[in-house]
């Protein structure tokens, strides 16, 4: 899901300020067969921009943990890039990638963050 973070007033990009509240589950009926079904998909990233124009600030990714063997064995390495050993996470938890670290919040941190980046956010991917 793309949110339009900037608009156009008289040919200049402004910020669009506006606090959007995500969900951790996106639910959307799906039609098949001539029955109609809802279908959950759940947040496993998103990006956020910090900055007033689209060209320039920055952004911090945050993303879900999977819980493969392969994930989970190459988190600590990843983890350890920042300049100092975190724990690998486990699966609920999440990565928040920003300009110079990577650093593990805990699955039950992440809705106050995510509410908090409300007014960030500019991409949700769900799965």
């Amino acid at each position: 899901v793309h949110l339009q973070r900037f608009r156009s007033i008289d040919g200049v990009a402004t910020k669009v300020s506006k606090h959007c509240h995500i969900d951790m589950c996106l639910e959307l009926e799906e039609a098949a067969n001539c029955t109609l079904r809802t279908v959950c998909y759940e947040l496993c990233s998103f990006v956020c921009h910090y900055g007033e124009v689209p060209e320039s600030g920055s952004y911090k990714a945050l993303a879900r943990h999977g819980v493969s063997q392969k994930l989970a064995t190459s988190a600590t390495t990843i983890a350890q890039c920042g300049g100092g050993t975190v724990p690998a996470p486990s699966a609920g938890d999440w990565y928040v990638f920003d300009d110079t670290a990577v650093r593990v919040k805990l699955g039950e941190e992440l809705s106050a963050v995510v509410q908090c980046e409300g007014y960030h956010a500019c991409f949700l991917m769900y799965r």
